[in-house]
């Protein structure tokens, strides 16, 4: 590797150090995790849950180490997961909709612990929660067992309540 690439690589690896440096500054000022349920939040993803036709919907926020669930339906026994096997750790990346239709025709998840073991999450689409200063702190997410697919109507849903879940925190 010639010495321009490696420079380049590591000012954009220091670039995304200082990013995630700011995001988790931004989560750690909501004072938000490990906090009591909250029937607002709660409502968001049964709707989300039910305007998807899916089980399983979540409002989830990253930290360091791990993906931990403001709201949670369909799961209700677990609430967090380790960072590594977070499919919000993906949806933050970009500020629109991931949706996998089949976990297990995607590079990123077919060994992922919640496709191989349960939950055996097959089809997932989250949106981003966006804060006001930019970062993408969190997914509200819909989630099945089969392969599965959102249609508009679900997509721009999903993506009006990250939205208001955004707003509200």
């Amino acid at each position: 590797m010639n010495l321009i690439v490696k420079d380049l690589i590591d000012k954009m690896n220091a670039i995304l150090i200082e990013a995630e440096k700011v995001r988790l500054s931004a989560v750690r000022k909501l004072n938000i995790l490990d906090s009591p349920t909250e029937p607002v939040f709660d409502s968001i993803a049964k709707l989300a849950s039910e305007v998807c036709d899916m089980p399983i919907a979540l409002i989830s926020i990253l930290d360091e180490n791990r993906q931990w669930f403001k709201a949670s339906i369909g799961l209700p026994e677990i609430k967090e997961t380790d960072r590594a096997s977070a499919f919000c750790a993906y949806t933050i990346l970009s500020d629109e909709l991931l949706m996998v239709p089949d976990t297990i025709e995607d590079e990123r998840f077919i060994h992922n612990i919640l496709v191989t073991k349960s939950p055996k999450i097959r089809f997932y689409a989250g949106a981003p929660i966006r804060m006001p200063s930019g970062q993408n702190n969190g997914s509200l997410c819909v989630i099945y067992v089969k392969p599965n697919y959102l249609n508009h109507s679900q997509r721009n849903t999903v993506i009006g309540l990250a939205k208001v879940i955004s707003y509200l925190l």
